[in-house]
């Protein structure tokens, strides 16, 4: 069996905010000339409204600190509404009609949706974390998820140099099913890896429950004994980073995340998990709120501004900024500033 030496090891850094400027794509472009500039205070206490899935997944609970920081920073009043689950249409209905009529701008984080026609409202909205179909969008904070499975990709093609090399054997987990993001981390990653390079020996759905998950993932290790890597999404892999070390299968599975979660991290310290990619959620938290600002204030000049898409490894571990990942210990999750 091929053994891959992912393995790394973090430091936690002092909490302060960076000096340098967090990498972020403009309108899908990191280019030079183009740049962000940060809003110091609003003209105004502008009221905003904003409407998550969840709030107990480390994803958006993060996202939720972003929120609440740049609110309080740019001085405008901003309430949160929960959905409490990744599918509930008519919920997300009921809040935008909530929130049209008493907010000045809208941050929707869409559960999941496969209508094709947007409805337009009178309050400008800006998409955040997950894909939005059935609203119109003025602007949006949403990394491509399909970038992570290629990075993914990209990273174990790299692993396998020489025409006589062995092939990588490896496991795909990429969460529910119904779940966009999922959807396309498969996409992305079938897109990417190299057939020559790797094998791939089962792609399979799960939902976010723990039983199935994990019958799930017991079934595929028993039957795929000569498995190389499991990629998973961030919530798989804190199941299987646990049910590894149990199968004592840690020293022979290198397991990749395709979402660091604040247990991947954890598990990446400990050495179970061997590599995780970031989109950086406090820091699309804060550009949702900041680029609501400028739309109002007539000041935002990109449609969409994302957070460039990291894969967290030995070599790139240097350039980790958690900052821009993690609520701090301690924090509540916050569902108004005033």
């Amino acid at each position: 069996m091929l053994l891959l030496s992912f393995f790394c090891c973090f430091t936690r850094g002092e909490a302060f905010e960076s000096k340098l400027a967090p990498e972020l794509l403009l309108d899908g472009k990191a280019d030079e000339s183009m740049s962000y500039t940060w809003l110091k205070r609003a003209r105004q206490p502008w009221r905003l409204c904003a409407i998550v899935p969840v709030l107990d997944t480390s994803y958006w609970f993060s996202i939720n600190y972003g929120l609440s920081k740049q609110a309080r920073k740019l001085g405008i009043s901003l309430k949160i509404f929960q959905i409490g689950a990744f599918a509930g249409d008519d919920k997300q209905r009921a809040y935008l009609d909530l929130c049209r009529k008493s907010s000045q701008a809208i941050i929707l984080g869409g559960v999941y949706d496969q209508s094709d026609k947007g409805k337009v409202f009178n309050v400008p909205i800006i998409a955040l974390g997950y894909p939005v179909k059935n609203v119109f969008i003025n602007a949006n904070v949403i990394p491509q998820a399909s970038e992570s499975g290629k990075l993914i990709a990209d990273h174990l093609n790299r692993q396998v140099s020489g025409q006589a090399a062995a092939k990588l054997k490896v496991g795909l987990f990429p969460g529910p099913e119904a779940s966009a993001l999922a959807q396309q981390y498969q996409q992305g990653f079938l897109a990417q890896y190299q057939r020559e390079k790797i094998t791939l020996l089962g792609m399979h759905y799960t939902r976010h429950e723990y039983e199935e998950v994990q019958q799930a993932l017991s079934h595929f290790l028993n039957r795929n004994l000569d498995l190389d890597v499991l990629v998973t999404s961030g919530y798989v892999a804190e199941i299987a980073s646990d049910l590894l070390k149990r199968m004592s299968l840690e020293e022979e599975v290198a397991l990749l995340s395709l979402n660091l979660t604040a247990q991947v991290y954890r598990e990446m310290k400990r050495g179970t998990v061997s590599g995780a990619i970031t989109a950086s959620p406090v820091l699309q938290g804060k550009l949702a709120i900041d680029m609501a600002v400028k739309l109002l204030e007539k000041k935002l000049h990109y449609h969409e501004v994302t957070p460039k898409l990291k894969i967290l490894t030995r070599d790139t571990i240097d350039d980790f900024d958690y900052i821009d990942v993690f609520a701090p210990y301690g924090y509540k999750e916050i569902l108004e500033v005033n």
